[in-house]
This record gives C-alpha cells, sequence and structure tokens, in this order.
C-alpha cells in the first residue's frame, strides 16, 4: 500500500471525526436548555418574625367550677373503662385494682389488703384525701401523678369526662362527699384574669360628668375681658 492510500484512509477517518464533532456541537446547541423560561412557582418566603411559637394551650376551668355542671350519668357510661379492674360495688372487692366503692373522700391508699405504688402510700401516710383535685389530677394521667403506680389506664384527656366521673364516683356512697364550694380565691382569679385582659384603661383620667368643669387660668382670664 503505497502513501497516497494511506493518506486517503487517515484522511477518511479524520473527515468522520470532524463530522461527528461537528455534530454534537449542533445539537447541544438545539437542544440546550433555555433557563428562566417557562411556567415557575415560586414558594413563599418566610413572613416576619421567625418561626412561629408554640399553640396557645387552652385554659381548663378549676374542678370546682367544672364538678357545679358535671353529670353523674354521663359519668356512669365512662365506667366500662374501669370495671374489668375495679369493683365499685358496696362489696368493694379488690381486684387488679383496688375497690372504688365510696371513694371520694377517702385517704389516698386507704383501702386495706391492697399493695398500693409507693408514691400513693406516701400520699396516704402524708394525710391527702382523694378529694376533687387529687382526683382529677389523677384521673388526668394516672403514671404522671403517681409514677410506679400500678394502673395501665393512660387517663382522661378531656376536663369535662374526668369531672363526669368523679360525679358518678360521687354517688357511689352512702353520705356523698359535698360538692366543692366555689371559693372567693377562685372568683378572685377569675375576675384577675378578665382584668388583665382589658388593657389602656388604668390611666386614663377619671371625669365627674357631674362636677364642675374646671377652666384653665387663661380661659377664665380671657372670658372676663370686657366685651366678651
Amino acid at each position: 500500500m503505497n502513501s497516497f492510500e494511506l493518506n486517503k484512509i487517515f484522511g477518511a477517518i479524520l473527515g468522520t471525526l470532524v463530522f461527528v464533532m461537528g455534530v454534537g456541537f449542533i445539537a447541544e446547541e438545539i437542544y440546550h436548555p433555555i433557563q428562566n423560561r417557562g411556567a415557575t412557582y415560586l414558594l413563599p418566603e418566610p413572613e416576619a418574625g421567625g418561626a412561629a411559637g408554640p399553640a396557645e394551650v387552652a385554659q381548663v376551668e378549676p374542678i370546682e367550677v367544672r364538678m357545679l355542671a358535671a353529670s353523674a350519668e354521663a359519668g356512669e357510661r365512662l365506667m366500662n373503662r374501669c370495671q374489668s379492674c375495679h369493683d365499685y360495688s358496696p362489696a368493694n372487692a379488690n381486684r387488679t385494682g383496688p375497690g372504688i366503692y365510696d371513694i371520694v373522700g377517702q385517704e389516698i391508699a386507704y383501702h386495706e389488703g391492697f399493695a398500693y405504688s409507693d408514691a400513693l402510700a406516701a400520699l396516704g401516710a402524708a394525710g391527702e384525701i382523694w378529694d376533687y383535685q387529687h382526683l382529677d389530677d389523677f384521673l388526668a394521667s394516672p403514671r404522671g401523678y403517681a409514677p410506679g403506680t400500678k394502673m395501665t389506664f393512660a387517663g382522661l384527656s378531656n376536663p369535662i369526662d374526668r369531672a363526669n366521673l368523679i360525679a358518678y364516683l360521687r354517688t357511689l356512697s352512702t353520705d356523698p362527699y359535698p360538692l366543692p364550694d366555689v371559693s372567693a380565691e377562685v372568683v378572685v382569679e377569675d375576675e384577675a384574669i378578665a382584668e388583665e385582659e382589658v388593657t389602656g384603661f388604668d390611666d386614663a383620667p377619671v371625669v365627674d360628668v357631674d362636677g364642675p368643669v374646671e377652666q384653665s387660668p387663661s380661659a377664665v382670664e380671657e372670658h372676663d375681658q370686657p366685651g366678651n
């Protein structure tokens, strides 16, 4: 094979490579994506003030107030959550949990023959009783109220349900525990909250609409001038 034929072969290979490269450049220009064109979706910018704060916790009325409107009938329907572990008949026998007949007003951990948790036993030894506040706290979260308690019930998160259940437990007695008296402290607390919500009036001057209106000395002097 002479040099002329070799040159023809190398020329054909070089021409093919140049053609392929040229096609590649043309394809890139044709199909190159154009940025910032077409429909776009802009993400909303965060509002001024930073991240939102924690959600406000709804205020729960004191148990003394809730008990005044509690329904023992509604509480009786809630007892199906308790009857598998507690006897609430006058027999008041111990089961998985202690008997709870006539429990409202009784000393905490009072039931003989039942091994209470250390937390409840300590409350009983301190003379604490199952009054409305203690029952409300316990029913909200037994394990939170008495760590180590044997009671597996998670609790009643609804404050109205707790008041209704306590109202029914109160009826399980020949001498029901007295209903709570809404003390003056509760009333004062509610009034204090209401006063805090009203702002901007503490420093306002008091105007006696029935009394004489005082005029400034300049106004009196101007009024007394002749011709006025």
